[in-house]
């Protein structure tokens, strides 16, 4: 029997959390409900009925914005990079100057039904290999290119990130195409916008620093790892078929958030 003056054991940290998905299920589920049931209600106690139908429309838009729902332990935001991780990309680059290169009348057609496959596949292993993997920080490779989305990535952790150019994973006739000035006009807004806060090694290759440029669609994964989960990420990576480019590092901040080096 327990005596009066001994208190319960304190539930295990853990166990509470793996609660929290069912308790905001449960909450998102009573709110639902209650929503529908009493929103037309309580609209036509405020409302005309001349005006019901616009306002039925916006109250719908509002209950889409708050049907998201996000296990507070599974974010992985693309702010909290850290010095010593490792970076990895998903998905080579290019996109943009071979879909360029197509509307030019510049891209054979085996190139171009590459692409689109390239296009066509998902983040979906990537991502779930990311959240098992721990990462750190990530980002997709999309409108902004390669470097706005990991200036974006640096500027968020106040670190500085370190690209090695001859590491990164380019789709076919990629730096061709830059040479052959297939370039999309997102990329020179992006090249634009990321004057002053990136720093390019003289020996870099010109064509490669445009490709940097080059918005993506459907882009990789930017992941950003600890040093000691590489291993682990690797075999994971491999048995689930992801593909995977080591491109560089997270180093403290230095002068700029961005390095491009050869």
């Amino acid at each position: 029997m327990t005596s009066p003056d001994q208190q319960p054991a304190p539930e295990p940290a853990k166990r509470r959390r793996s609660r929290l998905p069912l308790v905001l299920t449960v909450s998102y589920v009573v709110y639902a409900g209650l929503w529908i049931l009493t929103s037309d209600w309580l609209l036509g106690l405020f409302v005309p009925p001349e005006q019901l139908a616009r306002t039925g429309l916006v109250k719908g838009l509002a209950f889409v914005a708050v049907t998201g729902l996000i296990h507070p332990e599974k974010i992985i935001t693309n702010a909290a990079a850290k010095p010593g991780d490792q970076l990895f990309l998903t998905k080579p680059l290019g996109t943009g100057l071979i879909t360029t290169g197509i509307k030019r009348g510049k891209v054979e057609p085996e190139l171009e039904q590459l692409v689109i496959a390239h296009m066509a596949r998902l983040n979906k292993d990537a991502s779930e290999l990311m959240l098992a993997c721990g990462a750190h920080a990530a980002t997709d490779i999309t409108g902004y290119g390669l470097a706005g989305h990991a200036f974006e990535m640096a500027a968020g952790a106040g670190v500085t990130i370190r690209i090695t150019a001859a590491s990164l994973p380019l789709l076919p006739r990629a730096l061709e195409l830059a040479e052959l000035g297939m370039i999309p006009g997102g990329a020179n807004a992006n090249r634009d916008y990321m004057t002053g806060r990136i720093s390019v090694a003289a020996s870099v290759d010109p064509n490669l620093d445009k490709v940097i440029y080059d918005p993506q669609t459907s882009g990789g994964l930017l992941l950003a790892l600890a040093p000691h989960k590489l291993d682990e990420c690797r075999e994971r990576l491999h048995q689930h078929g992801v593909r995977a480019w080591h491109i560089g590092e997270v180093i403290a901040q230095t002068a700029g958030s961005l390095e491009l080096v050869s």
